[in-house]
C-alpha cells in the first residue's frame, strides 16, 4: 500500500519562476530526441505543480 504523501503550499511565485524557466512549447526540431524527452520530463513536474496549486487555491 502506498503512502499519502502531503502536499506543500505551492505559491503563485514559484509557479511564475517555472513557467519563465519550463515554458509550454512545442519541441525544438533542432533537439535530439534525449532532449526532447528530458525537456517534456521538466515540463510535467511544472503542470503537476500548477494542479496542485489550483487544487490548494480551492480548498
Amino acid at each position: 500500500m502506498q503512502k499519502k504523501i502531503k502536499t506543500p503550499l505551492i505559491s503563485e511565485e514559484l509557479i511564475n519562476y517555472l513557467e519563465q524557466l519550463f515554458p509550454d512549447k512545442c519541441a525544438d526540431l533542432k533537439d535530439t530526441e534525449k532532449e526532447v524527452f528530458y525537456k517534456s520530463g521538466q515540463r510535467s513536474v511544472v503542470n503537476h505543480l500548477i494542479e496542485q496549486f489550483k487544487i490548494q487555491g480551492e480548498n
